[in-house]
């Protein structure tokens, strides 16, 4: 990592808090789309209207978050790369580091989870009532509660990183699981969203080429198995909600 105290440490501790906090707040976009589309309060042409406010609302935030540790100069070198330092004002890096990263963090994740798996436990139920396949669309919904799930698994070591950095130096073990399940979130995202059917059907017609013969059949026979199933999803919601 940089040398302590040169731009090119304070450059990445900022780059890093700004993206770090951004990535995390892009997730509670998807799972705020998500509710909105299950619960049929938008659609997704009604919402595409709104990006310029999910913008403003996660750029704001993240600008907001890294404000703080600029102003008290505790962007600097830490065990392994340059973040928010408690080597100068160990307090406020300390607090910084909780109350704007962290604390945040832990928050959004439980928000997303509470969400995607009362959207999933809700899909599972419907498919347990009836027989006939769930549309793709329903079922990236389902599939859609993993994104929470990389983001507690990427960031539970850095957590205990430096819950520990508190009661003593830092543990080259730690660091060393810290900095290796961080640095794999971007690989479980792509892994969970590529596991979605519509990205498999892509991947495969690029590797063995559209069945241009059967193509129409598919898609009426994939557009009737949707509507049917939307009709019994609609349904099981109705029932549920009274």
């Amino acid at each position: 990592n940089p040398s302590d105290g040169t731009s090119a440490c304070y450059a990445q501790a900022v780059l890093q808090q700004l993206f770090q906090i951004a990535s995390m707040l892009w997730t509670v976009v998807v799972a705020r789309v998500v509710q909105m589309v299950w619960s049929k309060a938008r659609t997704l042409e009604q919402i595409e209207g709104d990006y310029w406010k999910m913008h403003a609302v996660v750029w704001g935030g993240t600008v907001l978050l890294a404000i703080p540790a600029a102003a008290s100069e505790n962007y600097g070198e830490t065990a392994g790369w340059c973040w928010i330092s408690v080597r100068r004002r160990e307090e406020l890096g300390t607090a910084w580091r909780f109350l704007c990263f962290y604390i945040p963090l832990w928050f959004i994740a439980a928000y997303n989870l509470t969400v995607f798996w009362v959207v999933r436990s809700q899909v599972k139920q419907i498919s347990a009532n009836g027989s006939t396949a769930l549309p793709r669309s329903v079922q990236t919904l389902a599939r859609m509660v993993w994104y929470p799930v990389v983001l507690v698994i990427c960031y539970i070591f850095g957590t205990i990183n430096r819950i520990q950095n508190i009661f003593g130096p830092p543990s080259y073990e730690i660091v060393i699981l810290h900095a290796l399940f961080q640095s794999s979130q971007g690989i479980g995202n792509a892994i969970v969203y590529g596991t979605t059917p519509s990205v498999r059907e892509a991947l495969r017609e690029m590797v063995y080429g559209p069945n241009t013969a059967n193509q129409n059949m598919v898609e009426e026979e994939e557009s009737n198995i949707e509507n049917s199933a939307l009709d019994r999803v609609e349904l099981s919601l109705s029932e549920t909600k009274h």
